[in-house]
């Protein structure tokens, strides 16, 4: 069963307000044609499917429909794949096309404040 990493993004100081994003790494597992309804189901403002960790193709859904490019569900994705030993991707591919990935040297298994996955779950 594909595991959900659900990140909270604009999250006030107290944490009393947030947007949560959702980022299947194995999005593979999931057939694309249940994708949509899963998106409907988690009612975030985003949900990530990573269909293949070497070629880094992956999907983006909102509630309502795909999107073929969306900037902060990228950054996150590549901070979450980055978290996976021996996974550093350079670039993503979303149904636009080819994305640059960049992060500072060093800063591999760093924890950044404005990007922490604070809940894992099955669905």
């Amino acid at each position: 069963m594909p595991r959900l990493h659900v990140v909270n993004l604009f999250t006030a100081l107290d944490r009393s307000e947030r947007t949560p994003l959702g980022v299947f790494v194995d999005g593979a597992a999931t057939p694309e044609a249940e994708r949509q309804a899963i998106a409907v189901d988690l009612n975030y403002s985003e949900t990530v499917f990573v269909d293949d960790h070497d070629t880094m193709q992956l999907q983006i859904f909102t509630p309502t429909h795909q999107l073929l490019f969306t900037g902060h569900p990228l950054v996150v994705t590549s901070w979450l794949v980055r978290e996976t030993p021996g996974s550093a991707p350079e670039i993503l591919r979303p149904p636009a096309g080819e994305v640059r990935t960049w992060a500072p040297p060093g800063s591999e298994g760093a924890p950044s404040e404005a990007l922490t996955s604070t809940s894992s779950s099955s669905t």
